[in-house]
């Protein structure tokens, strides 16, 4: 087995006190904005000890760029690369090539039982799966999941709110319904849980047992696509130990539990380059995961090197 790439030296970043004080911000501000709308005082606030390149006013503090976990990304477009990857013809999970089965079936935005579940691995303020849902077309089951307690409310109200640019983009699609068309009247289940994203507090390094989650597809053997956007990268960046080795080395062969065999884990790194996220996650899970495909991004020379600012990788699990 390859020896595993130089770890990161540890920053701020990787804490979970750095998120828990970020997100806790930005929920003041949200809670603010919604408790004044019109008030002008509340739409030039600035998270305090943000770089200006992330600084936003408070109309944008909860939303995609101005996150953290998402901002790192939006410069190479990383969201929307990632979005048409998903959602492309060749990948067999894309709902091109799941709904065709189901055109007896009207989903009306309701939840199917057999499409594509997935997992967002550090969720933060859960747009990526906003984005799935909205623009991909993905109808499963999503489950948005993050350590830090505060970004869990964040993202449940974002989506109560739909305060994503996801949600932003297209007016509800029962407003564009004919009304000579009526719709069945939805089963209390449907109502239960439409098209709703499920947002939870879980430490995938430190988790409770699978089969006390209610949430994680026992039947299914795991979720069919798990996410990975900048959840590797900050594990990376953390001090922790265990038996003297750094968490992040405990991050992969973790995470391949959660994907069903068969099924796809896709990570996107900016501190890491595309050869080490393929020697961290198919060494790290002694071939468990092999590469099934990649995210082409813009590459750069510099000193006679190439590279590019962020890579991403699908791997699938044996």
């Amino acid at each position: 087995m390859a020896d595993q790439p130089t770890h990161l030296p540890p920053s701020e970043l990787g804490t979970k006190e750095y998120w828990e004080t970020f997100y806790a911000r930005t929920l003041s501000h949200l809670s603010t904005r919604n408790q004044h709308p019109s008030d002008p005082d509340t739409t030039t606030q600035k998270p305090e000890n943000e770089d200006s390149e992330n600084d936003s006013d408070s109309d944008s503090d909860a939303d995609d760029d101005s996150d953290p976990g998402t901002s790192w990304f939006s410069e190479h477009n990383a969201p929307e690369k990632v979005l048409d990857f998903l959602t492309d013809d060749e990948f067999p999970l894309a709902p091109a090539n799941t709904l065709p089965a189901l055109t007896n079936t009207r989903w009306n935005g309701k939840v199917l039982d057999d499409q594509p579940k997935l997992l967002d691995l550090g969720t933060g303020n859960g747009s990526m799966l906003a984005l799935l849902r909205k623009k991909g077309g993905y109808t499963g089951e999503m489950v948005g999941v993050d350590y830090s307690r505060q970004s869990v409310e964040l993202a449940r109200e974002l989506q109560k709110g739909r305060g994503h640019s996801a949600y932003q983009a297209d007016s509800d699609e029962s407003e564009d319904e004919d009304e000579n068309d009526p719709q069945p009247e939805p089963t209390e289940g449907e109502r239960e849980r439409g098209t709703q994203i499920r947002f939870e507090e879980y430490d995938i390094l430190n988790p409770p047992p699978q089969e006390t989650l209610d949430w994680f597809p026992q039947t299914n053997g795991g979720f069919d696509i798990v996410l990975d956007k900048g959840t590797f990268d900050a594990i990376s960046l953390s001090e922790e130990t265990v038996a003297e080795k750094r968490v992040c080395e405990r991050y992969p062969p973790v995470v391949v539990g959660l994907v069903r065999r068969g099924g796809f884990l896709v990570v996107t790194s900016c501190n890491w380059t595309e050869e080490e996220v393929v020697r961290w996650f198919v060494d790290g899970t002694r071939g468990e995961l092999s590469v099934w495909g990649r995210v082409e991004y813009p590459r750069f020379r510099f000193g006679g090197k190439e590279g590019q600012g962020v890579c991403t990788v699908c791997f699938r699990r044996s």
